[in-house]
């Protein structure tokens, strides 16, 4: 099943499931529940920390939510905020589907050093 967030990101070849938290879980779940697909494959745009260039396509199995807050130390969390479909030991670009759009670039840096590469911009939220 190919997925895309929808509103103003559509492709004719995916089914849109929403944009946000609470849009795209309710609707991915309802969908999932009536198709039951055998693969999820999310398309979209996303912005590069600094290691990719427009237009670059990149593919990644690996999602991490980290805020902002985490970053600065000022917020923890006790849940592993690290979400993988890779089934062999190799190095992915990791995307950050956090719900605010990085604009430091201090902050870009530090996500660089976690291994951190690419930051979802349509605040798709479900690591399928």
């Amino acid at each position: 099943m190919i997925l895309c967030a929808g509103n103003n990101e559509t492709f004719d070849f995916a089914t849109p499931i929403g944009v946000g938290l609470v849009d795209s879980a309710i609707n991915l779940t309802r969908h999932c529940l009536v198709h039951k697909p055998e693969f999820l494959l999310f398309v979209g745009s996303a912005g590069s920390y600094g290691e990719h260039k427009i237009h670059d396509i990149v593919e990644s199995k690996t999602a991490a939510n980290i805020e902002l807050g985490f970053l600065d130390q000022n917020a923890y969390t006790p849940i592993d905020n690290v979400v993988s479909a890779q089934t062999e030991n190799v190095k992915d670009v990791i995307v950050n589907p956090s719900n605010y759009i990085t604009t430091s670039e201090s902050a870009m840096a530090k996500f660089r050093t976690l291994g951190v590469g690419i930051e979802d911009m349509e605040l798709y939220r479900d690591w399928e």
